[in-house]
């Protein structure tokens, strides 16, 4: 999906008290945790405040190595990271740049398919939410073949219980499956989610903006203020005060339609709201 040439689950245990990553302060939990289980230094910019990420670039030039760690869609604000100018620093400060897409991959068709070695499968037709083509962030910003790390889910949208992927240059990728050892003592994937990819198919993707197009500009015009990207189908409904968005989610329920409100400490005080997605 990202046309890269190898996949594999991505750890960044090699990395050691010589490098650094550089992680925007509204990553996901999933990408704190793995930035304090590695042994590089640690450093965190403001929330896609490229001022802040030049000044730490330039901080850590004597590093050995620089990760610059994003989410390429952020879940609780539905905002995009402007991956080109992060390139571009990249590029200016030869840093590594590592885009977690599990926010921008969905799954769009079920469907029943033989293969001669395993049997009976099932599959899905994939295609991400940006892009042209569904490749993600990356496409849909103009970067694809800059960014060198992509990592992504087979859960959330794609329906999967287990499992997720990396896509990184040949090198990177052989490294891992020799000293990876989340890749190294985990199981192989179910054959039940095996995925057979869809490189061509736009048809879901003008759908799905369709759906966002109506569905924001409805909200908005009873007067609700909306968070995110209006080209993302994560929208977050801003209410600021916590019970308000708790009661708000219990009567949408009675309603038959299920959102979470979130209030602090997952988003800062005074900005409680619900996330439709």
């Amino acid at each position: 999906m990202h046309k890269k040439t190898r996949w594999l689950n991505f750890s960044i245990d090699e990395l050691d008290d010589q490098d650094a990553v550089i992680s925007d302060e509204l990553n996901h939990a999933s990408i704190i945790d793995g930035v304090r289980l590695c042994k590089a230094k640690r450093y965190r910019y403001r929330h896609v405040d490229l001022g802040d990420l030049e000044r730490i670039l330039k901080e850590t030039q004597s590093s050995r190595r620089r990760v610059i760690a994003t989410d390429g869609v952020f879940s609780m604000d539905g905002d995009v990271a402007p991956l080109k100018e992060i390139c571009d620093l990249a590029d200016k400060y030869k840093a590594i740049v590592f885009v977690d897409e599990c926010h921008a991959t969905e799954a769009v068709q079920k469907k029943l398919s033989t293969k001669a070695t395993t049997g009976v499968l099932l599959s899905f037709d994939v295609v991400g939410f940006f892009g042209p083509t569904g490749r993600g962030t990356e496409e849909q910003l103009g970067v694809q073949g800059r960014v060198d790390v992509i990592n992504s889910t087979l859960g959330k949208a794609l329906g999967g219980a287990m499992g997720g992927y990396s896509t990184g240059p040949k090198a990177l990728i052989d490294l891992l499956r020799q000293r990876s050892r989340p890749y190294l003592f985990s199981n192989s994937l179910a054959p039940s989610i095996v995925l057979d990819l869809l490189m061509g198919s736009s048809a879901f993707t003008r759908s799905l903006k369709s759906n966002i197009s109506h569905f924001r500009k409805s909200l908005a015009g009873a007067g609700f203020k909306l968070l995110g990207n209006p080209d993302h189908p994560i929208c977050p409904v801003f209410l600021g005060d916590a019970r308000l968005a708790s009661t708000f989610a219990d009567e949408m329920l009675e309603e038959g339609i299920y959102v979470i409100g979130f209030s602090y400490p997952v988003v800062p005080k005074g900005k409680a709201r619900i996330r439709v997605q």
